[in-house]
């Protein structure tokens, strides 16, 4: 696969969950429904996938969204969920941050108090209720596919744990649960590299043990997350924190895990796996249709999700979702923009470059300066190209030179800056 050489990503959180929008500069994806293409992207050519969610332009936990012209009448954009280990039909926050990046770029037009967007996935119709406050996409609103459950308390067999009991259930991924007390460990960030560890073990023994598949989707047929979230009183409790596990090794963890639990920004699961909780409440009976749950949230102050009517799978039902995106742009390698609704500003601080000579490096630099950044040029051996970068930024910094293969020459440019 090939594309051209710039491509414009805007970066978008929602309520602290990072889901940046590929907006422009992809190429033509092959397939007739946004299913097709997402199958695609998974099983013929993964290279853009690669290209986004991996080093040295993104991490293990890194998303990006792929924008795409709708495939259905009745929707005003498609998206694809790009991850380091594959691409998914569909995510809760991640919506939030399309519905976010395709009303504040003006891709679709915002209309206050509120926007109606509906979205093409892999899984189906997405409708979103945008809250929008001047010229702003303030808080978004969604009406998810139906959630359901596969199965209640699945045999696994383990190595380490013996037989252990998991919760299947679709919220527009598979989802595995077990009970963290089964494993033998507590929910804390000094235990995420055992959780992700665990996690990781048992998503392989069920890809081994158990198949799943989606009653109208047949090519949804995998089990994405292993999840270990503490349990009490049949019901999954998620108000501190759970692990997930995916292919991405062991730091495929939310990042939630690894913070404090009085972290606002990182308080209840993603989205997707909302729905999934819904449905297996509601299977053991401990929560029952029109009734509210509320996992946290962010700025918002909470996140509540409730079942809708009118189920057509198992008995589940739909969900609905809130949350509130908080902006942050990058356009090409040059443009940063605002966040919150505040233009940042980087006056009064000094930040120092370490090998800036090449493009990328030299574009940081310039974007850098034009936030106010008194930007520290490192060099190796060209000195003429870090002063060109110099001379390019209005001479807002200085030239270094330092030879960093050298453990002295780190710290006598780290001193000299």
């Amino acid at each position: 696969m090939t594309f051209g050489k710039t491509l414009e990503i805007l970066l978008v959180h929602c309520q602290g969950e990072s889901g940046n929008v590929l907006v422009s500069g992809a190429p033509e994806i092959p397939g007739a429904t946004i299913l097709d293409k997402m199958n695609h992207l998974n099983d013929v050519d993964p290279s853009l996938r690669l290209f986004l969610t991996r080093e040295p332009r993104a991490q293990v936990v890194h998303t990006t969204n792929l924008l795409l012209p709708p495939t259905r009448p009745d929707a005003d954009a498609g998206f694809i969920v790009l991850q380091p280990d594959r691409a998914h039909p569909m995510s809760g926050s991640n919506c939030v941050c399309v519905v976010t990046a395709l009303l504040e770029s003006g891709r679709v037009p915002m209309v206050e108090p509120e926007t109606l967007v509906r979205l093409d996935t892999a899984v189906g119709l997405i409708t979103a209720r945008a809250r929008c406050e001047n010229g702003r996409c303030v808080a978004v609103s969604l009406d998810n596919v139906p959630a359901f459950v596969q199965q209640l308390d699945a045999p696994v067999v383990t190595p380490r744990w013996g037989t252990i009991k998991a919760d299947i259930a679709f919220g527009g991924v598979f989802y595995a649960q077990i009970d963290v007390d089964k494993v033998g460990l507590r929910i804390t960030p000094e235990a995420a590299r055992a959780l992700a560890e665990a996690g990781m073990e048992i998503k392989s023994l069920l890809a081994e043990q158990m198949s799943v598949v989606h009653p109208e989707i047949p090519s949804l047929d995998e089990i994405a997350y292993a999840d270990v979230p503490r349990l009490s009183a049949g019901r999954v409790d998620r108000h501190l924190h759970h692990a997930e596990a995916g292919e991405g090794g062991p730091l495929a963890l939310r990042h939630r895990l690894l913070r404090e639990p009085r972290d606002p920004a990182c308080a209840g699961p993603p989205q997707g796996r909302r729905q999934a909780d819904l449905a297996l409440d509601h299977r053991r009976r401990v929560h029952r249709r029109d009734d509210r749950r509320d996992h946290g949230g962010g700025p918002s102050g909470g996140a509540p999700a409730h079942h809708r009517p009118g189920i057509r799978l198992r008995p589940a039902g739909t969900a609905a979702r809130s949350g509130r995106p908080l902006r942050h742009r990058l356009r090409a390698l040059g443009h940063l923009g605002s966040a919150g609704g505040r233009a940042m500003t980087l006056g009064g601080k000094t930040i120092l470059v370490t090998g800036p000579t090449g493009a990328i490096g030299r574009a940081i630099c310039v974007a850098l300066a034009a936030e106010g950044a008194s930007v520290g040029i490192h060099h190796g051996r060209n000195r003429a190209s870090a002063e060109a970068i110099l001379a390019e930024v209005g001479g807002r910094g200085f030239v270094l030179s330092a030879d960093l293969s050298d453990p002295a020459g780190a710290t006598a440019l780290w001193r000299a800056a």
